[in-house]
């Protein structure tokens, strides 16, 4: 799958961002609430890592924080570079890097990293 190892590899660098974050507890002056909906900047810096990282492969992407980029393709790949920013920000330690290849509503791939463990799991159609 084209980009697949570069999505890895930016699921569990953005991992790495965060899990030094945490550790250093300074995004809490990134804080801000927007409908009801708590947003931190450091959920844009993780997607970023991210982004970087499969920029090379011309992929249509969907993001939590920033909505599409690029063109809006049946194929594309679903960011959520903070799963779990309330747990987060609250320094409930359950929160993750997540991301999705996708065909229409169908997902073909996934990366889960859990940072805090130190784990990643990848998931794809072929096996």
């Amino acid at each position: 799958m084209q980009g697949l190892d570069a999505l890895i590899l930016g699921c569990e660098e953005a991992g790495e961002f965060l899990l030094q974050a945490w550790k250093k507890s300074h995004f809490q002056d990134d804080i801000l609430i927007k409908h009801k909906d708590l947003k931190l900047n450091i959920d844009n810096l993780a997607e970023n890592r991210i982004l970087q990282r499969i920029k090379p492969y011309n992929l249509s992407c969907y993001t939590e924080e920033k909505g599409w980029i690029g063109v809006k393709d049946n194929n594309y790949v679903l960011i959520d570079g903070l799963d779990g920013t309330v747990n987060f920000a609250n320094n409930i330690p359950v929160f993750t890097v997540s991301a999705a290849m996708m065909c229409g509503f169908k997902p073909v791939a996934g990366v889960v990293v859990d940072p805090l463990n130190q784990k990643t799991l990848t998931r794809h159609a072929d096996g």
